[in-house]
């Protein structure tokens, strides 16, 4: 069995190219105070980019790792699922208008399961796919 720990944490680069997002919110809530005087929803767009900045930041301070690999299980989190308590692992992408994230999903012997949002993670999907299956017996 293969003997090598993969480890993933929040990919950095797409959590800043995502930022771009608080940024536009900011500006164009500026713009609307400023230039055409729309206060009521200039604030509101002001308090989603306050939200949005919180999330982002959080995301992007966060050194922890988030999904873990090895020849003994999978961590999701700090949750921790042996190879012989995995039922299926399933890893989907879900469509929400033209946005779209990939979750991973383990469901286990006991019927329980477990969920992670992968589209922040520094893998895709393919590779994800490819490391597990050396993994699972």
């Amino acid at each position: 069995m293969n003997q090598k720990e993969y480890n993933f944490k929040y990919s950095k680069s797409l959590l800043n190219f995502e930022f771009l997002s608080v940024i536009i919110t900011f500006g164009l809530s500026a713009y609307l105070y400023f230039e055409k005087e729309n206060k009521t929803l200039a604030i509101i767009l002001l308090i989603i980019g306050i939200s949005n900045s919180i999330y982002y930041i959080t995301r992007i301070t966060n050194k922890k790792i988030q999904l873990k690999i090895n020849s003994k299980g999978i961590y999701l989190k700090n949750k921790f699922i042996s190879w012989n308590a995995i039922d299926e692992i399933q890893i989907d992408r879900n469509y929400s208008g033209n946005i779209s994230s990939e979750f991973l999903t383990i469901i286990t012997k006991s019927g329980k399961d477990y969920n992670l949002e992968i589209s922040e993670l520094n893998v895709n999907s393919k590779k994800l796919k490819l490391i597990i299956s050396n993994f699972k017996k």
